[in-house]
């Protein structure tokens, strides 16, 4: 795995030694994208113990293996409740990041069919709101 890789890396290059300008030039990653892998692989077990019965870390996005490492509680910050508008959130980014994945046939589908879906509990939610006398 490329964070374990990079982690050992950081650890026999030492402090100072493993920065922005290496991570470019002898890695070709952006600061950035080198620390979300490492931020994975150190943290792999407890996305592994989280993961769906049919996922694995092959199929998962990154940002999706990332999401999963959030705790109910820690969130945005010590303290911060995950609230269901964070949760949806970070679905939508997931189920954005699969259709990326799919090929146009089935991108298509998939995406009309999750619309039709959204629209629908949004009008039974407007159906629900009491109209003004």
């Amino acid at each position: 795995m490329v964070g374990e890789l990079l982690n050992q890396l950081k650890e026999e290059r030492g402090h100072g030694n493993f920065d922005a300008a290496y991570l470019k030039e002898q890695c070709q990653l952006e600061e950035r994208t080198a620390q979300r892998y490492m931020k994975l692989a150190k943290n792999k077990e407890q996305i592994e113990a989280r993961l769906v019965k049919s996922d694995t870390m092959s199929e998962m996005i990154i940002n999706g293996a990332l999401a999963l490492l959030r705790s109910p509680k820690s969130g945005k910050g010590k303290g911060h409740k995950v609230t269901a508008s964070d949760t949806y959130d970070t679905i939508q980014t997931m189920l954005v990041e699969k259709l990326e994945t799919l090929e146009f046939p089935e991108a298509e589908a998939a995406s009309a069919e999750t619309i039709r879906k959204l629209n629908k509990i949004v009008e039974i939610k407007r159906s629900a709101i009491p109209k003004a006398a």
